[in-house]
């Protein structure tokens, strides 16, 4: 199966490390790089900001994962925002 973290900073370094030890896994952090994975989940461990639900959009648009665990602490009522955008993958609130 194939990962992707969204996020290499302090909640997406040690996920991405426990992550690779079992998985095919990738980490994406500000810089743009390169990914031709096609992961079928995708860890998002950004900061919460105002662009935040439209960030994951894209993401999601790029990467087309079939499930989306979301590690940030985020405002009561994103995830649903989410669900009424992204209909074509489970997405999951999981605070670390």
């Amino acid at each position: 199966m194939d990962v992707l973290v969204i996020g290499y900073g302090h909640i997406g370094r040690p996920l991405f490390k426990i992550i690779s030890e079992k998985y095919n896994a990738v980490w994406l952090d500000i810089e743009n790089k390169l990914i031709s994975l096609m992961p079928f989940v995708m860890h998002v461990c950004i900061p919460y900001s105002a662009e935040f639900i439209e960030t994951v959009i894209s993401y999601h648009k790029r990467f087309r994962p079939k499930i989306i665990i979301i590690e940030s602490t985020v405002p009561v009522g994103t995830i649903r925002l989410l669900w009424r955008e992204i209909t074509d993958a489970i997405i999951v609130h999981s605070p670390v």
